[in-house]
């Protein structure tokens, strides 16, 4: 969703993000400050319901590279962990993200999710 599409949105159409089935949100706080947030959605066709997405993540620019971003995956990752259903989180990046450095080389690698028969790096 472009800037512009997500300005558009109203109130119903954001609300319908947080209340659909199988999604949910994380976010990161300084003190009482929201400073990030993370969205999981689970594919709601039968036959895919075992993948789910990590989108939007965000992180305020004045706590970039402090681990935030981090810490929002890390909780999703948390909240599935136990999830029999959930095998596959799919995350994607955008190549302008790599490309300008704003995707450290140390995060890309930082990731690992462990179910019982596998440990898959993410």
């Amino acid at each position: 969703m472009t800037p512009e599409e997500h300005r558009r949105l109203t109130l119903e159409q954001t609300a319908s993000f947080l209340t659909k089935p199988g999604s949910f949100l994380v976010g990161a706080f300084d003190g009482e400050t929201l400073v990030g947030t993370a969205r999981f959605d689970r594919e709601p066709r039968q036959k895919e319901r075992h993948k789910g997405h990590v989108y939007g993540v965000y992180v305020t620019a004045s706590h970039r590279g402090g681990g935030v971003a981090k810490s929002l995956i890390r909780a999703i990752v948390a909240e599935l962990q136990d999830d029999p259903t959930s095998e596959q989180l799919l995350l994607s990046i955008g190549t302008f993200h790599i490309s300008s450095g704003l995707i450290p080389r140390r995060l890309r690698r930082s990731f690992m999710v462990e179910k019982p028969d596998s440990t898959r790096d993410i």
